[in-house]
């Protein structure tokens, strides 16, 4: 939406002068209506009845990477953890709209700032989760540090490696895994965009290739599916045919992640014990 906006105001002197500031939000893909209906389908809110849904709830009990939900009908209120429910890991495409999947910018490149999870270690401990920005404008990163001064705001430097590591996997899916991607499209002889990452350019395992492939293969199957759930007024159309797929997923990204995975636990244990 940012880049589009400043496309807009290239041309647009209205445009421009009228929209003095933007904001974007890290971004892992566009949470589309389907997704959002699914979650709160698959804890008992049917689509005509939800009313009102929160992405992120926090709450005691609750760690910082946590995305629990509320759904919300007239009659109910329903928290849960979206990991928990088909299709819920974000990381899984599900429900995600085919543009995500051709999509570069994990960070609103174009805005004046920008706004995402500081998944890093040191602040992982935090419940209540921690703010990562990245400043590109003069005059609000003047307000910020006047805003230190006062004692209104509480800001810590983090450099580019920590931004890196903290979306380590959002710049994974639009690095690594788009040049995949476009690799599989060109092989295909089909139409994509033009992207400043390269077809093939990055070095992949055949266990990430797959994992790419059935990432893609999630979001197709899901959409096919929830359709046909909404259709048939039936939610386990959705939730019988996309487990099957997710199950398999799950074994392999596992494998994939075991690593990464045990170091980021040895990081945060010795925060904990001050080691």
């Amino acid at each position: 939406m940012v880049k589009a906006v400043r496309r807009v105001q290239l041309t647009d002197p209205f445009v421009k002068e009228s929209i003095k500031y933007t904001l974007s939000l890290v971004c892992g893909h566009l949470k589309s209506i389907n997704w959002t209906l699914s979650l709160a389908w698959g804890k008992g809110i049917v689509p005509e009845k939800a009313t009102k849904f929160k992405y992120r709830t926090k709450g005691e009990g609750i760690s910082a990477r946590a995305y629990v939900f509320t759904a919300y009908s007239d009659s109910l209120e329903i928290a849960e953890d979206s990991a928990k429910v088909i299709g819920g890991k974000f990381n899984q495409g599900a429900l995600m709209l085919e543009a995500c999947n051709f999509c570069d910018d994990v960070v609103g490149e174009t805005a004046d700032i920008t706004v995402g999870d500081a998944w890093l270690p040191q602040f992982e401990i935090d419940a209540q989760g921690t703010n990562m920005l990245i400043v590109r404008n003069r005059e609000i990163n003047e307000l910020l540090q006047q805003s230190i001064k006062e004692d209104r705001v509480n800001l810590v430097d983090l450099t580019e490696a920590d931004a890196k590591y903290a979306q380590a996997g959002g710049f994974r899916q639009r690095r690594e895994g788009l040049s995949f991607r476009l690799g599989k499209m060109d092989k295909q002889n089909k139409m994509r965009p033009e992207k400043r990452i390269k077809a093939n350019s990055h070095a992949l395992t055949e266990l990430r290739k797959t994992i790419y492939t059935m990432r893609e293969g999630v979001t197709t199957v899901s959409r096919e599916s929830f359709v046909k759930a909404l259709e048939n007024n039936d939610y386990s159309i959705y939730n019988k045919r996309l487990k099957i797929y997710l199950k398999r997923l799950r074994l392999l990204e596992v494998a994939s992640s075991a690593p990464r995975f045990i170091s980021k636990k040895i990081a945060t244990l010795r925060l904990k014990n001050n080691i």
